[in-house]
């Protein structure tokens, strides 16, 4: 949890201030704004798939934008104009991760001893199979 704060609220807010304190970046500070979405996300408390890629897509695009402000040299107009593609962009890479972890579970998604391997839950009592002595045991290892 402390490393999930650290990530996801600290991290972007971090990344804003190094980016706005920067001589040309300043002037495009606006541009960092795209960083609150992490820290906004986090203190909604929201579990979906969908939020959990777009913390995680903002974060990444964070560190990336401050390491290439202090790398590369580029003017407040070239900043201002990279907005709307990085809407895009990002918007795309979270669906695009959504996307992917939904089919990785939906095929993947085979138990062990009872155990869903990818979501830690436990099969239904209805998920069981009925044995030679008419009593119930889990049907992981059940022959049929």
């Amino acid at each position: 949890n402390i490393l999930s704060f650290v990530l996801e609220v600290f991290v972007p807010l971090f990344c804003m201030a190094f980016f706005v304190f920067h001589p040309i970046a300043k002037g495009a500070w606006f541009y960092s704004l795209y960083w609150l979405f992490p820290p906004v996300l986090y203190f909604i408390n929201s579990k979906s798939t969908f939020s959990y890629a777009m913390r995680s897509t903002f974060v990444a695009h964070a560190i990336g934008s401050v390491l290439w402000c202090y790398a590369i040299p580029m003017t407040s107009v070239q900043w201002i104009s990279l907005i709307p593609f990085v809407a895009v962009e990002r918007f795309v890479f979270a669906g695009s991760q959504t996307f992917l972890i939904c089919l990785k579970n939906r095929i993947l998604g085979y138990t062990f001893l009872g155990r869903n391997v990818f979501t830690s839950t436990l099969k239904k009592e209805s998920d069981a199979a009925p044995c030679s002595n008419n009593e119930w045991q889990s049907s992981v290892g059940a022959r049929k």
